[in-house]
């Protein structure tokens, strides 16, 4: 897995590195009668936050153990991949596909080993 090329976030903490990955990306609002094909799709673009419903949140929470999981936030991840982050935030529900440089910040920050998806 690539090593981070920036430090973790300004300061250095973890408040502020999920900040950065939840708040000023675009966001793909949830469009009406999505079919599964096209939720998965909106997932996976890197940078841009996909609203999703909540059942769409609880599938990815339970399918797998999530990696990390904090509160409303948890990330998951289907083997060593980069992990994809969901939230809850004022009644909404959220997904973002992380790059490998915001996975490895995120997992600096948080403990996570970096070779979560073999464990």
């Amino acid at each position: 897995m690539p090593e981070p090329e920036q430090p973790l976030s300004a300061g250095g903490n973890l408040k502020g590195l999920l900040a950065s990955l939840t708040i000023g990306a675009p966001i793909a609002e949830l469009p009406e009668d999505e079919e599964w094909p096209a939720v998965i799709t909106r997932l996976h673009v890197e940078g841009r936050i996909a609203e999703i419903t909540e059942e769409t949140w609880y599938y990815f929470l339970e399918v797998l153990p999530p990696k990390l999981l904090r509160g409303s936030l948890f990330a998951f991840a289907e083997g060593q991949e980069p992990l994809k982050l969901f939230w809850r935030k004022a009644g909404r529900y959220y997904g973002r596909q992380l790059t490998w440089d915001e996975t490895c910040k995120l997992c600096k920050a948080t403990g996570l080993p970096k070779d979560y998806g073999f464990r």
